[in-house]
């Protein structure tokens, strides 16, 4: 008896912390979020200092990461753990080291997450507003660009980069209020508080039997737990325990729901790889045994006696390469088109020739360099589109303008000059006007960038292929060149880098 009495005070005990930490939880619960609507100032040290990882190793604002790391140390007051890699990145290391909880759903402090169907690059912003017309507020920072500005957009991220797909929200705050809303929270809670509190008061030992006949079992709330129906971190496990449940335990189960979802998730897109694996091979196989029986039937006809008269033949199409443009992954547009069409003609299956410049054309592109002598390197050049246009036209490219996609010139052999117009201008180890030279950084795709690469090449920093496009490869030798040269350190090649290299 005495047992059972000690036993009923304890569960009665318990209740009476759980009706007195719920007001205290409710008023602690929500965090009150400042937005950002302007630029930090130089002396702020979450942006400008080397507490700033980016900052510290030169990647500084104007930088989308160096800026959404920084904002989200300015409001956490302490080091977020967020990727450290390109912006490309961020989504993928987060959801692979289970740093911070992750949605569609747009929260204030959320950091918005895109890239390019890869981890090579990408954008992040973060969400300072969240207005009542299907829209928010970010603010942003962006590369070699604007130090800061904020936009409206689209509160599921689309429309706004065209080029990049949006994955979603990281959330370092689960809890953030606007300081309007925290206000109007308050208000409305104090009266109900205070009728709570005369209830409960009158129902203690009733609500105690209750709590104590209607506990549910660990697996149910250990998928309440993963439903998002109980609070984070420390509060679910006071929370938990005052409710009369072993957190460890439901901890425990929580976590062996995870790995078993996981496990499922993984084995099926294991499963549907292996499905899309098998049906491009059919498809691939397909596109190859139409290919050879076109050209039997083509060769069939060349035998047989020609009998049409002159007015019956009719021209064959030919490929005009000075007519397609140079085309690249992540391109949309008719010369993709083009490019999948004689690809896939050739058994090079590309999909669909649906203009859009995907993996799986880039696979083609790649293997058609591999069979016929090319760079190998995914782009189709003026050099690539030459080897189609012979195979198209019997061997001729037929108006082919005399300028090629490399920047290098053309050799001399002895006795023998024979002189090419290059996509970059003609110029020596120091033989060049820099003044004339455009300043590039990272992602640009111009003439200035075959000669920038050329130069460095030359100088021992290796850029990589000379194909015009700024890439990482590109803009790491240029730091590598600014450090060893006591330049300013930041992969952008400006007058100052040009004068350096005219003058090594």
């Amino acid at each position: 008896m005495v047992i059972l009495k000690r036993k009923l005070f304890s569960v009665v005990l318990v209740v009476c912390l759980i009706m007195g930490l719920i007001p205290n939880l409710k008023a602690q619960a929500s965090t009150v979020y400042s937005p950002r609507l302007s630029a930090p100032g130089y002396d702020n040290g979450y942006y400008y200092s080397n507490k700033n990882p980016y900052y510290e190793s030169g990647y500084g604002m104007p930088n989308c990461t160096a800026y959404a790391y920084g904002r989200v140390y300015e409001y956490l007051g302490s080091r977020p753990k967020l990727s450290l890699q390109g912006a490309g990145y961020w989504w993928s290391d987060n959801l692979n080291n289970g740093w911070y909880s992750y949605g569609s759903t747009p929260k204030l402090g959320a950091v918005a997450c895109w890239d390019q169907w890869s981890v090579s690059y990408g954008h992040v912003a973060v969400v300072e507003q969240i207005n009542g017309d299907g829209t928010i507020v970010i603010s942003e920072s962006s590369w070699s660009g604007v130090r800061f500005r904020t936009a409206t957009i689209n509160a599921d991220g689309s429309g706004y980069y065209g080029n990049l797909r949006f994955r979603g929200f990281i959330y370092p705050l689960s809890d953030a209020v606007s300081a309007d809303e925290a206000a109007a929270a308050e208000t409305a809670e104090e009266p109900k508080a205070e009728e709570a509190k005369a209830e409960e008061s009158k129902t203690e030992e009733p609500k105690a039997e209750e709590s104590k006949a209607t506990l549910k079992s660990v697996d149910e709330i250990a998928q309440e737990v993963l439903d998002g129906k109980w609070s984070a971190n420390e509060e679910r496990r006071v929370m938990l325990t005052a409710a009369g449940y072993d957190y460890d335990t439901v901890q425990s189960r929580v976590n062996e729901l995870v790995k078993a979802r996981d496990e499922a998730a993984a084995k099926a897109a294991e499963e549907a790889a292996k499905a899309k694996k098998a049906e491009e091979a059919k498809a691939a196989e397909d596109a190859k045994k139409a290919e050879e029986a076109k050209v039997a039937e083509d060769a069939k006809k060349a035998e047989e006696p020609k009998t049409e008269t002159s007015s019956s033949v009719v021209a064959v199409p030919v490929l005009d390469i000075s007519t397609v443009s140079d085309v690249r992954y992540g391109n949309v547009n008719n010369s993709v088109k083009l490019l999948q069409g004689y690809l896939n003609q050739f058994g090079y299956w590309c999909g669909p020739a649906d203009g859009y410049f995907g993996s799986q054309t880039y696979s083609a592109v790649v293997s058609f360099q591999k069979a016929n002598g090319l760079v190998v390197d995914g782009y189709c050049g003026r050099k690539t589109w030459g080897a189609i246009a012979t195979r198209v036209n019997g061997g001729s490219t037929t108006s082919a303008p005399a300028t090629t996609a490399t920047s290098a010139p053309a050799a001399s052999t002895a006795g023998t000059t024979t002189t090419t117009t290059t996509a970059a201008p003609a110029q020596t180890q120091g033989s060049f006007d820099y003044t004339k030279m455009a300043g590039v950084s990272y992602g640009s795709f111009n003439n200035s960038v075959g000669s920038l690469q050329k130069l460095l090449n030359n100088r021992g920093y290796s850029a990589g292929p000379v194909d015009n496009y700024f890439g990482a490869q590109t803009r790491q030798a240029v730091s590598s060149y600014q450090r060893d040269h006591g330049l300013v350190v930041d992969g952008y090649c400006g007058p100052q880098t040009w004068k350096s290299l005219a003058n090594a």
